[in-house]
Formats: C-alpha cells, structure tokens, sequence
C-alpha cells in the first residue's frame, strides 16, 4: 500500500564519482572549505579549531586555527587576500570563483529567509575578491557529508595524522596544531593521485600542488625563494 512504501522508504545511495565534470579550469576557482573542532585539548594559544580552504583542480590546502567557529569569516577573509597575491608563471593572478561548505552555524550563523548571514554577505559583495566579483557560494543538502567530500575527508585525514605524530614523538596534546600546520605543509609538496588523473601538466603528470598552481618545478620555486 501506498502507507507502507512511504513509511520503508530509503534514501538514495551517493554516487562516489561524480556525475558532473568540475568546470574549474586554473587553481582557487572552485574552493571546498569545512570546520574541524571543537578539540578536546586547546592549544598553546588557546585554540580548539581548525578551517581548511582547498583548490579543487590542485588539492592545495590553506589551514587557519580558531578559538572560536565565528572566526571563520575573518579566516576567509585571510585566505582571500592570500590567494590575490598568487599566480601563475605567466603573472596572471588568481581568483576564487565559487565557494562550497556544509550548513554549519560557522558559515549561516543567523541567516533566515530574507536575510543572508555575513559569510554569505562577504561572497556576495566580492569587495575582498579579485576585481570585486562575486563568489558564488554553495551549501550541501542537510545530513549529505559526502557532497562535501574533499574537505570532510581532508579534515580527518589531518586530525588522524597530527594525533598519530603526537604519540609516535611522546609530546603533548596541546601541539596538535602544530602536527596539523606540518602536516598540511607537506601534503602541498607531495605528489597527489588527483593530479596524476587530471593531468594538469601532461608533461608531469605526478605533479605535486604547488607545482600544478604555480606551473614550475619544486626546485625552481625553492631558488625563488
């Protein structure tokens, strides 16, 4: 009966690939971001939380650490002005196109029917962006994690290594965001499975982040440096 069919309902299974190629075509242009925390320990500067912002076309991962989930406006805000200053080897400098988070009280904090929280205000005006346009700002659908895949899945790899380094060295919990910052530092120097199948760079293929973004070498970026 029809009672019956509705009540055994389930939902749909998530495709694991997606269904949609991604129409990003040079680095920042699409950006997945979520919130980790709160932290069981706080660390030295009193912080419970992390936000990571990350490239969808080269994996590159900025991470920023937070007393409270209410920074998290001023973070982005941080890793806008960041992104301004790169870009490529031709010096044509970047921009973030869209913007992709769950519905956490972090990014929606008081937003209603009418009225558009300030993180969706600051990527509707697009003044902290290139040019001043405008970030087109997604949300996943309630209780769907997996369509924010790439940052979900990023934010507990973090956390599963720091916590991991923190016991192999003996050192106390309160470095957690240190083991989260070098981890994060040296995920953007290695070589990314993505790269290898997107082949952003046919001619190296294995590519790590920074040389997908900036178009050089390792050791070229190094001697610049």
């Amino acid at each position: 009966c029809d009672a019956c069919r509705e009540a055994k309902q389930t939902r749909a299974p998530i495709p694991k690939v997606r269904e949609t190629p991604s129409t990003a075509t040079r680095p920042f242009q699409h950006i997945y971001s979520d919130v980790k925390g709160k932290i069981a320990t706080a660390d030295f500067w009193g912080r419970r939380y992390f936000i990571t912002f990350t490239c969808e076309l080269t994996r590159y991962t900025c991470v920023y650490f937070m007393k409270r989930k209410s920074e998290a406006r001023s973070k982005f805000l941080s890793f806008l002005q960041w992104v301004r200053q790169q870009s490529d080897s031709n010096g044509k400098a970047y921009r973030v196109h869209q913007l992709r988070t769950d519905g956490g009280g972090e990014y929606t904090a008081n937003e209603k029917a009418v009225i558009l929280s300030e993180f969706s205000k600051l990527c509707k005006d697009g003044k902290a962006n290139l040019q001043g346009r405008e970030i087109r700002y997604t949300k996943t659908s309630a209780h769907t994690p997996q369509q924010n895949a790439i940052s979900e899945r990023l934010n507990r790899t973090l956390a599963n290594a720091a916590r991991t380094s923190l016991i192999d060295m003996g050192l106390s919990h309160m470095f957690w965001s240190l083991a989260i910052a070098h981890v994060v530092w040296t995920r953007n120097r290695i070589g990314h499975s993505h790269l290898s199948k997107k082949r952003v760079s046919v001619s190296n293929p294995s590519q790590t982040g920074p040389q997908a973004q900036y178009g050089k070498s390792l050791r070229e970026l190094v001697l610049e440096i």
